[in-house]
């Protein structure tokens, strides 16, 4: 597998085949470029201990100190947006502050209804089968954006597992249609990168082919142009202009983009849970190397599931299944809670590592350009409740960053929606249009 220091060490030629990049002739390469959107949604399980989890008492909205569970987040404390509640008592979990979800007429209590975390809609029975009633977010952009790259969006989980129950399925591409995770890294190499694989000549032919196609586009346009009053001129010259922003990626060759190894991770027994490092690490890998050769531009990453019974041996003093040690309160157990929610952070934090090496068409970093949504299922996972949900934001893509959002009540689908938007989509609501008043403010 190609782990986290040796990804650096890739990238350094992978940059290089950057589709956006290469291959552009030098009259044309000194233009501005618009560098693409990016939207990654990070998945991690079981709700939080709020007084680990949020900043403390007093912060304001640039003046916060990162709490014990995203302190891993520090070093990209200025790509951040982390949300909160203006006002919160612990007593009163169930109490809407922040941002809750509010897609049902009673705010949902007792289950974790995976399929209304990124739909904004509530579940619904197809076939006899609980599932989500609306596509999820990513899928309402991958429908935009997604004809622009080889791969709409991607599906990236880390012991996620088979296909049975409801609390593995956070994707819809559409009512009661999900998406599974691909679970596997090997998968999604084979996926994603085998067909890149190939020897010199048959790069070259490839590239070669390509180079022909808009050699072709801009000698029509040339030859054309003559023929046309000014307003015509005008409507070809926003074509070749659009001609230019896709050139890159027409000529980059794609066959050059520097290949990571296949990884060659173990499986597990269904307990064992030692390989889950190495395969959220493969994962990061793999997704980052994919958006530095424009592979796609939309993916979730899918750590464990809803109702996670996942074991972090490899942790001091953290045995017990996670999805127990939420429904604990003692002080014991919100030790080890805060002790995997900071694991996830910096697997977190690892990823935004990767992005920010990534150099962007604009001058910038992908990271500059990618929205990343860390999202959870629930808020408090002794309670079940999903009043004032644990959510942070990270990277770029029009975000104000570096601050402490606090919100008195807001819903979840107007967040969706604020998130849609900020992905270029023009739609008026997310999942129940009667819980989505408008996108959220603040944000950016």
């Amino acid at each position: 597998m190609l782990h986290r220091r040796n990804f650096f060490r890739t990238l350094g030629t992978a940059a290089l085949a950057l589709p956006a990049l290469s291959g552009l002739p030098r009259s044309l390469s000194a233009q501005p470029m618009t560098a693409p959107k990016r939207l990654v949604i990070w998945f991690t399980p079981n709700g939080v201990p709020f007084d680990r989890w949020f900043p403390t008492a007093g912060a304001t909205e640039r003046d916060f100190t990162l709490s014990e569970m995203l302190s891993p987040l520090e070093r990209h404390r200025e790509r951040l947006l982390v949300l909160g509640a203006r006002e919160w008592d612990p007593r009163y979990v169930r109490n809407e502050r922040g941002i809750s979800i509010k897609c049902v007429p009673d705010t949902p209590s007792g289950g974790h209804q995976l399929g209304m975390l990124l739909t904004g809609a509530p579940m619904a029975t197809y076939d006899g089968v609980e599932l989500g009633s609306a596509p999820s977010i990513d899928q309402l952009v991958a429908r935009a954006i997604g004809d622009q790259t080889r791969f709409p969006s991607l599906e990236l989980g880390a012991r996620v597992g088979g296909n049975e129950g409801q609390g593995k399925r956070l994707v819809y591409r559409d009512a009661g249609q999900w998406i599974p995770a691909v679970d596997r890294p090997e998968q999604v190499w084979d996926r994603v990168f085998a067909s890149l694989v190939g020897s010199p000549d048959e790069r070259e032919r490839d590239l070669a082919r390509r180079r022909g196609v808009v050699d072709f586009l801009h000698g029509r346009y040339a030859s054309l142009r003559t023929r046309l009053d000014v307003g015509d001129r005008a409507t070809l010259d926003a074509h070749v202009t659009a001609l230019r922003e896709v050139e890159g990626r027409l000529t980059a060759p794609l066959n050059a983009c520097e290949v990571p190894g296949r990884p060659d991770i173990a499986p597990r027994r269904w307990d064992d849970y030692t390989d889950l490092p190495d395969l959220i690490e493969a994962q990061c890998d793999l997704l980052a190397l994919a958006f530095a050769c424009d592979q796609t531009r939309v993916a979730t990453v899918q750590i464990t599931e809803a109702a996670s019974n996942a074991r972090y041996p490899f942790l001091t003093g953290t045995e017990e299944w996670h999805h127990a040690l939420s429904h604990d309160n003692s002080p014991e157990s919100v030790d080890k809670l805060a002790q995997i929610g900071a694991w996830h952070a910096e697997r977190l934090s690892g990823f935004l590592d990767r992005l920010a090496a990534i150099p962007d068409v604009d001058g910038r970093t992908v990271l500059d350009n990618t929205i990343v949504f860390w999202a959870n299922e629930m808020a408090d996972g002794v309670y079940h409740t999903h009043q004032n949900m644990p959510f942070v934001l990270a990277g770029g893509g029009g975000l104000r960053t570096g601050r402490y959002l606090q919100l008195e009540d807001a819903s979840h689908n107007d967040l969706l929606l604020a998130l849609v938007n900020l992905m270029g989509v023009d739609v008026d609501y997310v999942g129940a249009p009667e819980y989505c008043t408008g996108p959220l403010g603040g944000l950016t």
